[in-house]
């Protein structure tokens, strides 16, 4: 397991057989099955944060809220914020502020050496970039964020992988290859030696899903 001072950090990636998260087109990917989406928002319930990469953001555009409205108001019953705060983090800081993950429904947390004014908007706060992922998951940590979700992209998770910053990987793994349609996309490409322990597989529609524990 890792460190103490850090969240409890899963990296949730869906990939095809050939191990692309995404392919060349400007339009957004979805490899989970309709029945994995839903055991994403029950994941996302748990959670306390999403993190994401910049890239992500802009290719896919996606809010990270939860859809079930029941999700949402167990959470606020627990006295929790209806939705994890949203993570992102950006070198160039080159983000629009009309993106989905700058609304309203959540707080959003930009980690970034470039600040832009365009970022003064309500529940967007941000922050300067650490020297490390190491040290960003501390900061983290003391922001309150004490289980955090992983959501890409993949070299972001490459990255933690490779840093053994991690406690669980949660693949969901589509029976389609992606091959030329996703020549200049990241793989999941892992390049270290690991030994996990794997500790839940399910099928969930057309998507086999696969845990494993560090």
């Amino acid at each position: 397991m890792i460190n103490q001072g850090l969240p409890e950090i899963t990296l949730k990636l869906a990939i095809s057989l050939d191990g692309y998260l995404d392919n060349d087109s400007e339009d957004r990917l979805i490899l989970s099955s309709a029945e994995d989406l839903i055991a994403v928002d029950r994941l996302r319930a748990e959670s306390d944060g999403i993190l994401v990469g910049a890239n992500t953001i802009r290719k896919d555009n996606p809010n990270l809220t939860i859809k079930d409205l029941t999700l949402v108001m167990l959470r606020q019953k627990a006295g929790k914020s209806p939705h994890p705060s949203r993570i992102i983090i950006s070198e160039s800081g080159e983000l629009s502020a009309n993106t989905r993950i700058f609304s309203g429904e959540s707080t959003t947390l930009i980690y970034s050496n470039k600040f832009h004014p365009e970022f003064t908007i309500t529940n967007v706060k941000v922050y300067p970039l650490p020297n490390s992922l190491t040290d960003l998951l501390i900061d983290l940590k003391t922001k309150g964020i004490s289980k955090l979700l992983v959501e890409g992209g993949a070299n972001l998770i490459n990255q933690l992988i490779t840093a053994g910053l991690f406690n669980f990987i949660r693949i969901a793994i589509a029976p389609i290859t992606l091959g030329p349609q996703a020549k200049s996309t990241p793989r999941f490409n892992i390049t270290k030696l690991l030994h996990l322990k794997e500790i839940k597989q399910e099928q969930l529609g057309d998507t086999n899903v696969l845990w494993f524990q560090k």
